[in-house]
């Protein structure tokens, strides 16, 4: 009996393998395709793309600044043309329980502007070219037409002792005229009124040249919790906390209050330095980088402690979630409930959590609340991040700013730390009873780079931003400045930067979503890395690297 109930057992599941492996339905038996592989569009023009052989795709675009998708339906899309770029165009679907996409490579040409061929000036036509009549003209033609001579190409203004890279020169050259292009985003970093009596955004020359090179900027440090929350003129480091407000005054001045809030007194934020910067980068037509709101760095102690007090006592992690959410709902409902909300275009809602054990004063602080598990070595599925961007993405979600504001986590040396970076990411990104629906409430990474020639290799750090955009991150730049490092020549320097700027190009042909590019300061006199020539201009904007040029003949491959 026990061996005819085996011989059954065996009929049973390989008739079970045969029933599952046999096509399921009509969708198995026909081959899914879409209706195009490549379009090439016009600004301002819009297409249909069809997906056949399947019932239902879930459409998705790694460019909406390039080309943006409306009208999704379950076998159809409409990609409307915004500017000029390159976007890939994906349709997912399963097939057999197991996830397929399709893609469609989407290329973005400004309306009514014609590319002509490069000369060559190598060759001309070996057949005579018969100039045609204009309306005014009344004598015959000539029977025997000169070839046309073609315009030689511009001979290079500076070229790398190399030979790797040469700058074609351009009238009124700058960043944005050469990066804009490409990434949409291109940044600089800049100080209203901080340290070292830095105060680029309140001079005008300063600010007439960012406009011109830039249109974006990240503040070096007013907008972190230190200058939000509390005095950070008094101290940089450690700043005493800011006064104190019943919930009945804060309600009263505009304040939300988080349904679990407890306590009898909230902080008061400020906003009006904050008001100041949002109205400069407004009248000057430039967006801002919000960062941060939560880092282990430059946060007041006081915001960790009961009452409010830096000697007190640390609070429970249930106390700390509950001003989490106060402050990032306050920080971000003032700025996009007022007449700035289109200046602050992203945010890095988290700064280095994974180098918490690089820590100054006020760095044992967040690991002292929450189970982080070792500062050197931290988990990565940390409860209050998470809740950090959950709040923000509501709070966006709530002013229609969802699908317009990415939220990203931003570090440095991320060749070290990318496959931890990769699952905080998925973490976030999660169905868990934070993020309820499973939204996508982390767009992507924010890689810092501060570089130097003798490490990270460009390859390594190129190899750091394609694991990312793997992973289904939308990459960012955000802190870009390169170093010598010892016995490295200026030279290197140069073809270091041209490598890396180069790589980046060739990711975002290949529609890669790597949406911006921000250089860490203005010039080496303002560098947090002085009198190491990290950036691309020496003592002032009017002192130009060779490096610069080197940047430039980077973003003029895009076209090849």
């Amino acid at each position: 009996m026990e061996d005819i109930m085996k011989r059954i057992g065996v009929l049973v599941l390989a008739a079970a393998l045969i029933i599952t492996s046999a096509p399921q339905g009509a969708e198995a038996k026909k081959s899914v395709k879409l209706s195009d592989s490549k379009f090439k569009m016009e600004t301002g023009t819009k297409k249909v793309l069809k997906v056949s052989g399947i019932k239902k795709v879930k459409w998705k675009t790694s460019n909406k600044a390039v080309c943006s998708l409306t009208a999704k339906k379950k076998k159809s899309v409409k990609l409307n043309a915004k500017k000029a770029g390159k976007a890939v165009v994906t349709a997912k679907y399963s097939l057999s329980g197991k996830s397929k996409k399709l893609k469609c490579k989407v290329t973005v040409t400004d309306k009514n502007v014609q590319v002509s061929p490069k000369p060559n000036v190598t060759q001309t036509p070996s057949v005579a070219v018969t100039p045609q009549p204009t309306a005014d003209l009344q004598q015959p033609l000539a029977t025997n037409s000169p070839t046309p001579i073609p315009t030689p190409v511009p001979s290079p203004s500076v070229v790398a002792e190399s030979g790797k890279w040469a700058y074609i020169p351009v009238d009124n050259d700058s960043l944005l005229k050469e990066y804009g292009k490409i990434f949409g985003n291109v940044g600089t970093c800049l100080t209203y009124s901080g340290v070292f009596d830095k105060k680029e955004l309140q001079d005008k020359e300063t600010m007439d040249f960012v406009r011109e090179n830039y249109n974006s900027f990240t503040l070096e440090n007013e907008m972190k919790p230190s200058y939000l929350l509390a005095d950070s003129e008094a101290s940089f480091f450690n700043p005493p906390f800011n006064e104190l407000m019943s919930r009945s005054e804060a309600e009263a001045q505009g304040y939300t209050i988080p349904e679990g809030y407890t306590e009898s007194k909230v902080p008061k934020i400020n906003f009006d330095r904050m008001d100041k910067i949002l109205k400069i980068a407004s009248d000057n037509g430039i967006r801002m980088r919000g960062h941060t709101l939560i880092w282990h760095k430059q946060t007041p102690m006081a915001f960790f402690k009961e009452n409010y007090n830096a000697d007190g006592a640390f609070v429970s992690s249930e106390v700390m979630d509950q001003r989490v959410i106060y402050f990032v709902t306050n920080v971000m409902k003032h700025i996009y409930s007022s007449e700035y909300k289109d200046v602050v275009y992203v945010w890095d809602i988290c700064n280095e959590y994974f180098h918490m054990s690089d820590q100054d004063s006020t760095g044992d602080n967040w690991s002292r609340v929450y189970d982080v598990g070792s500062t050197s070595n931290p988990t990565t599925e940390p409860s209050f991040v998470k809740l950090a961007f959950k709040t923000a993405y509501d709070v966006l979600s709530e002013y229609g700013m969802a699908d317009k504001v990415p939220l990203m986590y931003n570090d440095y040396n991320t060749s070290q730390v990318k496959d931890k970076i990769i699952s905080l990411f998925n973490y976030l990104n999660t169905q868990d009873s934070i993020n309820v629906n499973g939204e996508k409430i982390c767009a992507g990474v924010g890689m810092q780079c501060h570089l130097d020639v003798k490490w990270p290799s460009v390859s390594e750090q190129l190899g750091t931003v394609k694991s990312f955009i793997d992973a289904g991150c939308e990459v960012q730049i955000t802190e870009l400045d390169i170093i010598n490092g010892l016995d490295s020549s200026e030279e290197k320097r140069c073809d270091y930067w041209y490598d890396f700027m180069k790589g980046l190009v060739d990711f975002r042909k290949e529609g890669a979503a790597i949406t911006g590019v921000t250089f860490w300061g203005l010039s080496d006199s303002v560098s947090w890395r002085y009198g190491q020539k990290a950036l691309l201009y020496g003592e002032s904007i009017k002192d130009p690297h060779k490096a610069l040029y080197a940047v430039y003949s980077a973003a003029q491959t895009w076209g090849n």
